[in-house]
């Protein structure tokens, strides 16, 4: 199941909403059942089961911990705690929120909101992805191009989230877990290895068709293209020189400074096609 993309009026101004909701959660009606737990950088108010709760707090300090040795002191990071919303099930989402459509998650610029889901081989990726929406926002400070910032959350989301010592879960960066968004259309589209082939059959969008639309381009009909070509592209650049992709990241962030980075342009397509398709072979292949 795929995510709409939330204009970003909708996402503020469901802000005051989601407030309210809190506020309901921790101290209202729902007090019976709510839990507000606190981890070093996070606090979340969740419906869910206690075990659930601190499972979404161990994935998004995974993801601090790994965006803060990504960014190193290129930022200089927010010390107040990131708030999260984790309700019980999809369904109790949906009640609360009617208007979210088939969205899975969504940062609305204060909170990171998600449902839990226990039967999902990887459920808290989407919370992943908003977190890192929300790094990008309240910790880095930073204004990107909306294909470089769905990219740079989908690089993060995607990556395979493994034990490392004392059990702490670990973020392996630009690694691909094929249960998450939007890896798991690759197989689904079945590309042929010709660039024409699968544009013809709008399975893809080129490079440089993403870097001339306009931040408010429709992508509603073409939403799960738009997000395989972003998360690629953001792989694409990582892959190819990860020290100069963070630091048009964190210090640029303008088409003239990404194509003195990875130019020429007319090679652009070609170079991130052949990088799709290696992607491509590791969201089939059984890891």
């Amino acid at each position: 199941m795929h995510p709409v993309l939330l204009p970003l009026s909708w996402r503020w101004s469901v802000s005051y909403c989601v407030l309210s909701l809190l506020s309901a959660l921790a101290g209202g009606a729902h007090a019976a059942k709510a839990l507000e737990l606190h981890s070093a950088h996070y606090t979340i108010w969740s419906s869910a089961p206690a075990p659930r709760a601190q499972m979404a707090l161990q994935a998004t300090e995974s993801l601090h911990q790994r965006w803060q040795a990504w960014v190193g002191g290129h930022t200089k990071h927010d010390t107040s705690r990131h708030q999260l919303m984790l309700y019980g099930s999809r369904t109790e989402m949906r009640q609360a929120l009617p208007g979210i459509g088939w969205a899975e998650a969504f940062y609305n610029g204060k909170q990171c909101v998600q449902y839990d889901d226990p039967s999902a081989s990887r459920p808290l990726h989407w919370l992943v992805h908003e977190a890192t929406h929300q790094l990008v926002a309240e910790d880095a400070h930073l204004t990107l191009p909306r294909w470089a910032n769905e990219g740079l959350a989908c690089l993060f989301s995607v990556s395979r989230m493994v034990p490392g010592p004392q059990n702490r879960l670990e973020i392996r960066l630009a690694t691909v877990d094929p249960n998450t968004y939007p890896t798991w259309w690759l197989p689904r589209f079945k590309l042929s290895g010709v660039m024409s082939t699968d544009l013809n059959e709008e399975k893809i969008i080129l490079p440089t068709t993403i870097l001339k639309e306009p931040e408010s381009v429709d992508i509603s009909n073409s939403l799960n293209q738009h997000y395989l070509s972003w998360w690629s592209m953001a792989s694409f650049f990582h892959a190819a020189d990860s020290q100069a992709w963070k630091k048009w990241i964190i210090t640029d962030g303008t088409d003239e400074g990404l194509m003195r980075r990875f130019g020429p342009r007319k090679t652009l397509d070609d170079r991130w096609y052949a990088h799709l398709m290696r992607l491509s072979d590791s969201a089939n292949a059984k890891q």
